[in-house]
């Protein structure tokens, strides 16, 4: 399936992203860290799942603003 966007709209999805992982990365350590702490042990499995499908998409997006495929090759114009 091929997805057409615009610049503009794709450099705000971008910063979207980008923001999201980044807030994702913080609090999996915070959590990580505190374990220890009923409320946040109750909470890690999905700050975990959280954190790798950001990191998912965040890669992605990556990829996509350097014109890589998903194997981190060169996309070729046609």
């Amino acid at each position: 399936m091929e997805m057409r966007i615009d610049k503009e709209r794709f450099r705000k999805n971008y910063r979207i992203a980008k923001n999201i992982y980044n807030t994702c990365v913080v609090v999996f350590s915070f959590c990580k860290k505190f374990r220890d702490i009923e409320e946040i042990e109750n909470i890690f499995p999905i700050m975990e799942y959280l954190e790798k499908e950001s990191d998912k998409l965040y890669y992605d997006l990556f990829n996509i603003s350097k014109n890589l495929d998903e194997h981190g090759n060169k996309i070729k114009k046609q």
